[in-house]
């Protein structure tokens, strides 16, 4: 019964987002609680269902345009760490020709 009410309250002025948006909140020092959707179990045993955070209306923007450049900052690392290794690839590559070709140079063809 208290719920309906504080839906009714807050429902104008709080916004719900997925739960990966707690990193953002913590990180901007922002308001959060978490959402509450109901509650799971048999018999007795009620375990609350708690999945996101809800947090005010005017923090909404500010959360939005954090976790685009999050998002954005983890692409470009994705993608600096996968230039990394294909350019560690290709130098084993290399070294592993520049090894063969001299190895042929010194010994040539003494093991045929």
């Amino acid at each position: 019964r208290n719920v309906g009410y504080l839906y009714a309250c807050f429902s104008q002025t709080a916004v719900s987002h997925p739960h990966f948006f707690i990193n953002i909140v913590h990180q901007y020092h922002s308001p959060y609680a978490p959402c509450l959707l109901g509650f799971e179990g048999h018999g007795g045993n009620r375990t609350p269902t708690i999945r996101g955070i809800v947090v005010h209306v005017h923090n909404e923007q500010l959360l939005r345009e954090a976790h685009a450049e999050m998002s954005n900052h983890q692409l470009e690392e994705e993608h600096d760490n996968y230039e990394k290794a294909m350019w560690k690839k290709w130098r084993r590559l290399l070294e592993g020709v520049l090894i063969r070709d001299r190895l042929e140079r010194e010994y040539g063809d003494e093991g045929k």
